[in-house]
Formats: C-alpha cells, sequence, structure tokens
C-alpha cells in the first residue's frame, strides 16, 4: 500500500508541475496577443504616415515648381521692363 501511495503523490505532484506549465503558456498566449494587436495597430499607423508624407513630398514639390516659375516670371518680366 506504501508503494501505491507514493506513486499517487508523485503523479499529484507532475499533474500540479503540468497545470503550473499550462497557466504560464495561457499568460504568455494572452501577452503575444496583445502584442500583435500593438503591431497591427503599429503597421496600420505607419502606412498612414508613409501616405502622409507621400502627400507632403507632393505638396513640396509643387510649391518649388511654383517659387521657380515665379522666379523666372519675375526674370523675364524684369527684362522687358528694363529693356
Amino acid at each position: 500500500m506504501g508503494d501505491l501511495q507514493e506513486v499517487v503523490i508523485d503523479i499529484r505532484e507532475r499533474v500540479v508541475r503540468v497545470e503550473t506549465k499550462l497557466d504560464a503558456q495561457n499568460d504568455l498566449r494572452e501577452r503575444v496577443c496583445a502584442v500583435e494587436e500593438k503591431a497591427t495597430e503599429t503597421e496600420q499607423r505607419s502606412k498612414s504616415n508613409t501616405h502622409r508624407i507621400d502627400k507632403l513630398e507632393a505638396n513640396n514639390t509643387w510649391l518649388w515648381r511654383t517659387v521657380a516659375g515665379a522666379i523666372i516670371s519675375a526674370g523675364v518680366g524684369a527684362m522687358v521692363i528694363f529693356k
């Protein structure tokens, strides 16, 4: 009978260890899900920011072309007036 009790106690201890490991794994799974959600959100923000930067660069290009056109027009106008 003593051997049977030792076997039962050993099994109980192993079951407790398995339950502890499962609890730790479940906690880890929850943390991984939270990290995945944050990564998805960050990716969406990155895409949005990239789009906004592209628009700013396009506007900047338009501005430089306008300034260059104004300078050229002023130069041509000055040449016509002072000629």
